[in-house]
């Protein structure tokens, strides 16, 4: 018989937002500014640009992953068994 998971998390509060921010400053970086196709003034083209252009991607990828591996790793860092077989069968 299996053992039961504990619902116990360890977790840093807040550690999600930074991910989610992660996240939309890539998309930003990829273009998904959704007002660029109904900006008509040379203006505000030209600082819709300047913001696209400030998000860099690369640097947001690797603060997702970095922050993304911390949450998966942080629950089990206390010497915890990692219940690969519940993961993968999908038991909880």
């Amino acid at each position: 018989m299996a053992a039961k998971i504990s619902n116990y998390v360890n977790r840093i509060e807040r550690l999600d937002s930074i991910r989610f921010l992660a996240a939309l400053w890539v998309a930003i970086s990829h273009g998904a500014i959704p007002l660029k196709p109904l900006v008509d003034e040379p203006t505000a083209k030209m600082i819709l640009a300047g913001v696209q252009s400030t998000f860099s991607g690369t640097a947001a990828v690797m603060v997702f992953f970095i922050v993304s591996g911390l949450c998966i790793h942080l629950p089990y860092s206390g010497g915890k068994v990692v219940p690969v077989l519940h993961y993968l069968i999908g038991a909880v």
